[in-house]
């Protein structure tokens, strides 16, 4: 084994699986509106970002759960001149919810995931979010088959989260890892680029929303295709 790969760390949403295709379903499926494409990957992002901004409040009790989805695609479609309900905003969420149970891996990161594991690589999940919520994702995509149940990890049941480095540190001590040869790969700058980087790990963005840097923070290999991630872990390995 390349002793500078081993371990790998993934993200969960819009890492291992594409999150903009359940978001378009449940926008497509909940709205009478005349959306563009170009329109719903503005809402996606735009959702993404609002949901980011309110996070910390809402993990640490200063808003409900509820609170940020309605506020996060309320707020998105107010951008492009929509008004809804909160009526309208929780049907969306519930949609939203029923598409989430229908994920599946990226090909490209499923073959990454069976490249890994036969190359022996320590394998592990950190992802934001509600444990519930983020376990029935994690659970949906299989991925107890590459990860071992304790070596995914969900902010909702840790003390802190992403971009926190803390909660790096302590999936680096947990598991006790290498962190000169430990890889986390995601596809959020401040979240994963900055969180990762500030633990002091090797960072891999999975740019492939096309995002520009939020900060002067350089990750490791910047992929913009799921093709590009395979193709930079093989590259370490063969």
């Amino acid at each position: 084994m390349n002793k500078q790969l081993s371990t790998v760390i993934f993200d969960v949403d819009d890492t291992l699986y594409d999150q903009h295709l359940p978001f378009k379903q449940a926008l497509v499926n909940s709205f009478d509106y005349p959306f563009t494409e170009t329109d719903i990957e503005k809402l996606y992002l735009l959702s993404r970002k609002y949901s980011d901004d309110v996070f910390e409040e809402e993990q640490s009790g200063k808003i409900t759960t509820e609170d940020l989805q309605v506020y996060r695609i309320t707020t998105a479609l107010k951008d492009l001149g929509y008004q809804i309900t909160k009526e309208e905003a929780l049907h969306f969420q519930e949609t939203y919810v029923a598409y989430q149970n229908k994920i599946t891996l990226i090909p490209e990161i499923k073959t990454l995931l069976d490249y890994l594991n036969s190359k022996q690589i320590t394998l592990a999940i950190l992802t934001n979010g509600n444990t519930d919520h983020q376990q029935m994702k994690i659970t949906q995509l299989g991925m107890d088959q590459w990860v071992k149940p304790d070596h995914q990890f969900i902010s909702g049941s840790l003390p802190f989260q992403k971009p926190d480095p803390r909660v790096f540190d302590y999936i680096v001590d947990t598991l006790k890892l290498n962190k000169d040869t430990t890889y986390y790969i995601g596809d959020a700058y401040i979240n994963d680029v900055l969180g990762a980087k500030g633990a002091g790990l090797n960072v891999v963005w999975f740019n492939h929303r096309l995002r520009a840097p939020e900060g002067d923070v350089t990750p490791d290999f910047t992929a913009t295709t799921a093709q590009d991630v395979l193709t930079f872990f093989k590259s370490q390995l063969d």
